[in-house]
């Protein structure tokens, strides 16, 4: 298999696995990486075939999420306080 196949299909794996463990439905997500509602329609589908530019928006969202802080119910709190 040629590398950037392999490396095609790792982020699809990452992508699935994310939405997964997020709970987001597909059109969510689609929302959340900048997309179009209907993006990710078919992307729990064995066959679904996303662009690159769709790969590269949604690794970009996954790559910020993983990075961002995890909010707990105290600092939710305080920042409503703050507010």
């Amino acid at each position: 298999m040629p590398e950037i196949t392999k490396s095609i299909n790792e982020a699809i794996n990452t992508i699935r696995d994310f939405r997964a463990a997020s709970g987001l439905s597909p059109s969510a997500l689609a929302l959340r990486a900048h997309l179009s509602r209907n993006a990710l329609r078919h992307m729990d589908r064995a066959d679904w075939k996303p662009t690159p530019e769709t790969v590269d928006k949604l690794m970009i969202y996954i790559r910020a999420q993983k990075r961002r802080p995890k909010s707990s119910p105290e600092r939710a709190r305080q920042t409503h306080e703050a507010a």
